[in-house]
Parts: C-alpha cells; sequence; structure tokens
C-alpha cells in the first residue's frame, strides 16, 4: 500500500530490454535505501513494483509485459526520472490515501487550466474504469 505522497523524484540509469519485461534501474539517496530488501515493494511513477536488486545507492526492479502495456514505464529511458514512493509502513502518518499501487488502466488528458498558483488536468478514462470513479474518491496517477 502507498500513501500516494511521492517522496521525491530520481533518475533512471540503467534500462534493459528483454522478451517480456525491461529490468530497470534508478539511483536513490541513502535515506530512501534505508531497510530495503529484495522483495520489497517500491512505487515508481504510481506502478507498484518489486525490489529485484539493489547496491547502496541503486535499486532495480523487472517490469512485465502487463505492467508495461498499461503505463508509461515502457517509454522510460537513461536519464528520464521518476517520482518513488516506498510503501507505507504500519504506525507511520499515512499524510494521503491509502492507495495499492496496481495499475487498472490508462488515462487521456483531454484538458489542462492553468490558473494563478495551480493546474487543472482534466482525463477522459476508460468506460469500464468510470463505474469505480466517484465525486471526492482519489485515484493515483503518475505517482
Amino acid at each position: 500500500m502507498y500513501t500516494g505522497i511521492v517522496q521525491g523524484a530520481y533518475p533512471v540509469v540503467n534500462v534493459e530490454k528483454k522478451v517480456g519485461l525491461n529490468s530497470v534501474t534508478v539511483a536513490l539517496p541513502s535515506e530512501m535505501m534505508a531497510d530495503l530488501s529484495i522483495g520489497a515493494s517500491v512505487g515508481l511513477d504510481g506502478v507498484c513494483l518489486t525490489v529485484t536488486t539493489f547496491t547502496n545507492s541503486e535499486v532495480s526492479f523487472d517490469i512485465m509485459h502487463e505492467t508495461l502495456s498499461l503505463t508509461t514505464l515502457s517509454t522510460l529511458s537513461v536519464g528520464d526520472r521518476v517520482n518513488v514512493e516506498r510503501s507505507a509502513k504500519q504506525g507511520v502518518e499515512v499524510g494521503g490515501h491509502y492507495i495499492s499501487g496496481h495499475v487498472d488502466g490508462v488515462v487521456k488528458v483531454v484538458d489542462i487550466q492553468e490558473s494563478e498558483n495551480n493546474y487543472m488536468v482534466s482525463y477522459e478514462l476508460p468506460p469500464v474504469l468510470v463505474p469505480y470513479v466517484f465525486k471526492k474518491g482519489f485515484v493515483g496517477l503518475n505517482g
């Protein structure tokens, strides 16, 4: 589970395209690496991924075909930055909303309105997802 509060944007340092998956490595600061383990869940651009390997400053993930087809993670290149969130821990303030990080679909940006202090972005949902989105509800978009 995640809170939806992005903890930082960090660089992709390696992308290896394989049959049926991409292996992606991201450089993280030491505070993001604390207590990390193989099998841990980490959110990249709002997508729940499983740690496959890590060093003192880098973490790698295998992104499977289905996830590549439902997200923008298939377009990642070395030098791109991704929004990163470590999974939520029990007993710690949530600060956001509980979200799973499991992707159900892709939306289309249909309008962006800029005001003095913010942006209002409008999306078009696939019809199959419409029944699951409600007023004052929440969804995760790129983290």
